[in-house]
């Protein structure tokens, strides 16, 4: 499995779960996870899959939360102890694109380059075609775009 920035896992190139999160005032943070179990949509921009077709193995859905909720007190724990600078090369090992194209669809156009590296704060750095690093904080990304 591997990390799409900034919210998708993937198995085999396909999305196979997300994470949506949403501010609620200043100290709160709804967390969304959706999982792929048993289906998966079809015809989706980014290809989709499903854990228990793909994988063969029965996944039951409690067990499934069991351990999410074990690893998410995991890394919950790591963040609060260290901040995003804990989980940085945790995530890189993982990153999808990292050092290929990609496109960061944006609410005003898109811009095209290369992965490049995450900030401080988990904001991705992307090489554009002029040299310059933009630092993308929110964008829909796909992966293997032409830079040119």
């Amino acid at each position: 499995m591997t990390l799409k920035w900034p919210n998708d896992v993937l198995l085999d190139e396909r999305k196979v779960a997300g994470i949506l999160l949403e501010a609620l005032g200043r100290d709160a943070l709804a967390i969304g996870i959706g999982i792929n179990l048993l289906n998966h949509p079809e015809g989706t921009e980014t290809p989709a899959i499903s854990v228990n077709p793909a994988t063969g193995c029965a996944v039951d859905r409690e067990d499934a939360l069991g351990i999410l909720a074990a690893q998410f007190a995991a890394w919950y724990g790591e963040w609060q102890s260290q901040g995003f600078a804990g989980l940085k090369p945790h995530w890189l090992m993982r990153a999808s694109g990292l050092g290929g194209p990609i496109r960061a669809r944006l609410p005003h156009g898109g811009v095209k380059g290369v992965f490049e590296n995450l900030d401080h704060d988990g904001a991705l750095l992307l090489r554009t075609s002029d040299s310059g690093l933009a630092r993308i904080t929110a964008a829909e990304v796909f992966l293997g775009e032409s830079v040119r």
